[in-house]
């Protein structure tokens, strides 16, 4: 059969079958980058959408029949991605909310890199490539989680309060809080805590944007990365750059020191309640929260919540009021 030019040519099985497979991996493709974590963290990349920092990290054991073939497979993809690591390894990424019994559904490859020496897109290409190899058929890892992720973020970013060279920052604050409360209202969006501090990654010492750490129980909804954060970028004013980062936190529910009793705080209350990172304040005040650093049992005297002076004072030892 003769053809002229522009009519389609007749095309062989070979080649049709190289095209088709062609169609699937690109199809294949879109859905793995409709999948891919979408929170915009420059230092953490992954697929699927990954639990938020911080988490714990326990090193595990998959149901693979050989790990090692796995992790050099995936050690050869990075490399041919032109992606530079110092670690690949199987760990539960569990957030602080799961109990033993789910935190097996947080199994995930690591993989530990310095975001700061890599392509971003060659590192996205990377879980692209690794993703359809744990894909394999009869392979066993169809669920598991890919993480690249900064070697200096694995546990969570270090927190650098604001300092005397910061005062104009400091004087605005206040404005631009009460702009962001407004607009999580607004949004009805629950928080706990907002502060405003510097994120970096540890030993690293540049000093990034001035970030606004939301602490929330919600912190897990995608509301959060889809609309609340985009509208806080776009419509919150500030006289200088903001970063924004949403972490998971639930709060201590307490009273006031001054009024507490053993009726109504109890031990057992700190025992199931009090987590670290909580939020811990004087429930009168408006607004008021800090950081419980955690718990100390004391012997034959009962556990007790740690926290800082300045936490649970009000403006009445400034007056010298009692």
């Amino acid at each position: 059969m003769s053809h002229q030019f522009g009519e389609p040519s007749v095309m062989l099985p070979s080649d049709k079958s190289r095209r088709r497979q062609r169609r699937l991996l690109s199809r294949s493709d879109e859905e793995i980058e409709r999948e891919m974590d979408n929170s915009g963290i420059s230092y953490r990349l992954g697929w699927p959408k990954l639990p938020h920092l911080p988490l714990n990290t326990i090193p595990a054991h998959t149901q693979l029949e050989n790990e090692e073939t796995c992790l050099s497979t995936v050690a050869r993809i990075l490399v041919e991605s032109s992606v530079t690591f110092q670690e690949a390894f199987f760990a539960i990424r569990a957030p602080l909310w799961a109990s033993k019994q789910s935190q097996a559904m947080f199994l995930t490859l690591v993989i530990l890199v310095d975001t700061e020496s890599n392509i971003e897109m060659f590192m996205h290409n990377a879980i692209k490539k690794i993703r359809h190899y744990l894909k394999t058929p009869g392979m066993g890892a169809e669920e598991l989680s890919i993480e690249l992720i900064d070697f200096r973020a694995i546990d969570d970013l270090c927190s650098i309060p604001l300092g005397p060279q910061d005062k104009d920052i400091v004087e605005k604050w206040p404005d631009i809080l009460d702009a962001i409360i407004a607009k999580l209202t607004e949004l009805h969006q629950q928080w706990l805590v907002i502060e405003l501090c510097y994120r970096r990654l540890y030993w690293d010492q540049k000093r990034n944007k001035p970030t606004v750490m939301i602490t929330t129980p919600s912190a897990t909804e995608e509301g959060w990365w889809e609309n609340v954060l985009p509208t806080l970028r776009s419509q919150v004013d500030a006289p200088f750059p903001l970063e924004y980062e949403v972490v998971y936190g639930t709060t201590l529910n307490c009273t006031d020191w001054r009024n507490a009793t053993s009726e109504n705080i109890t031990s057992d209350d700190y025992e199931s309640e009090l987590t670290m990172g909580s939020s811990i304040g004087i429930s009168s005040l408006k607004n008021h929260a800090g950081t419980a650093g955690g718990m100390v049992t004391l012997e034959e005297k009962g556990s007790f919540a740690l926290t800082n002076f300045h936490v649970v004072t009000d403006d009445r030892v400034d007056a010298s009021k009692s």
